[in-house]
């Protein structure tokens, strides 16, 4: 095999399994059955918990990579990510070693993704690193989409089953290890970017929109199964297809990322913004399986489009050895707001009088137009302030 084609290959094995926790998004409702007096907010954290715990290592994960190759940190991901994962299987009667599985697995994974963007910013160049991306974006979606299938399809000898998913964790790590060079211990000398952290205007920027998409789209994820259990429209089954619906599209959205980010360039981020509002609206008003399905795809454009545009722009703004620091601050951004969603949104729609689960799908869809409406005037100005 080319050496080139292997460590195409070895990236996006380890890209395939970030989203591997999402298979525990349609069992959701089964959990909260098995623990009716646990709070709703505290079974959602089952998926929201990975992306709060993997901030800190993701933000860590630039200053381990000055002491250990990152090829060993992927591997160490992906291993503690896999024992984790594996935990439910035996020890699942109560609440507490489900949200233990849950952070170990986001302490793995708060490594592996600010590496594996790392790694495709070292090995590519600016052309070719814009179709990298995108093929990662692709391949973490395509994971999600097998991932939420076989966790419902599991789940119905028993919700628990779904934690097997992560048995396939393995494969990755065997392709990975096998195809990526060694690679060699970056040594950083001297400030890199903003006072010496990396961090100018650009980095700044797109964490903030980060924060805030995280904190609206996640709303979907966490909702969409007790949407459908509580309006009777379907159960794990249906919730699978939602969220498969949701990861599904984003493989098309990161097959032609490149070709996207080439001709929109900065109105990418626009892009996906408008299509996760439409997405959240028509889950909103739809009250039907065909709109709660079409609003995970509009939704998982969006997300699928703006992760890989964020990292895209972050390495092309940033100085070569700070790029793992500030891709880690873009992606634990969004993470942050992934973790806080359930309890920001949640306690919006509880000021509504409602606090059901159409009324939070209606404070982020509310939202997220806010969030669009502050990027597209700062876009209009940036393009006066181009042709004045």
């Amino acid at each position: 095999m080319v050496p080139m084609l292997k460590i195409k290959v070895a990236i996006l094995a380890a890209c395939s399994i970030m989203t591997i926790a999402i298979a525990l998004t349609p069992i959701l409702a089964e959990i909260s059955r098995a623990f009716p007096s646990v709070p709703t907010s505290t079974i959602q954290m089952i998926t929201v918990l990975p992306g709060l715990i993997a901030m800190p290592f993701s933000l860590v994960a630039g200053k381990i990579a000055t002491i250990i190759t990152k090829k060993t940190m992927a591997l160490f991901s992906m291993t503690v990510m896999m024992l984790g994962g594996l935990i439910p299987l035996v020890a699942h009667g109560s609440i507490e070693m489900l949200l233990i599985s849950s952070g170990i697995v986001g302490a793995g994974s708060g490594f592996l993704i600010p590496v594996t963007s790392s790694l495709i910013s070292d090995h590519f160049d600016d052309h070719e690193r814009g179709t990298m991306m995108g093929l990662q974006a692709a391949l973490i979606n395509a994971g999600g989409v097998i991932f939420a299938i076989l966790g419902g399809v599991l789940a119905q000898s028993g919700w628990f089953n779904a934690y097997l998913v992560f048995v396939l964790t393995l494969p990755a790590i065997v392709i990975f290890a096998v195809l990526l060079p060694k690679g060699k211990v970056v040594r950083v000398s001297g400030a890199s970017g903003a006072g010496g952290f990396g961090l100018n205007e650009t980095v700044v920027y797109l964490s903030i929109v980060g924060l805030f998409f995280g904190l609206l789209f996640t709303t979907y994820n966490t909702n969409v199964a007790l949407y459908l259990d509580a309006t009777h429209l379907g159960g794990a089954t249906e919730a699978a297809i939602a969220v498969s619906c949701f990861s599904s599209i984003g493989i098309v959205a990161g097959l032609i990322f490149g070709k996207t980010v080439r001709r929109f360039k900065r109105y990418t981020l626009l892009m996906a913004l408008g299509a996760a509002m439409v997405g959240l609206a028509l889950t909103t008003v739809g009250g039907s399986l065909p709109m709660v399905f079409a609003g995970g795809l509009l939704i998982g454009y969006g997300l699928s489009t703006l992760m890989p545009f964020g990292v895209f722009s972050v390495t092309q703004n940033i100085a070569p050895a700070a790029t793992s620091l500030a891709i880690a601050v873009f992606t634990a951004s969004v993470s942050l707001g992934g973790f806080a969603s359930p309890f920001a949104v949640n306690a919006l729609a509880g000021l509504t009088g409602d606090g059901s689960e159409k009324a939070r799908f209606l404070v982020a869809t509310v939202g997220l137009a806010v969030l669009f409406a502050i990027v597209l005037i700062r876009e209009l100005r940036t393009q006066r302030r181009l042709l004045a």
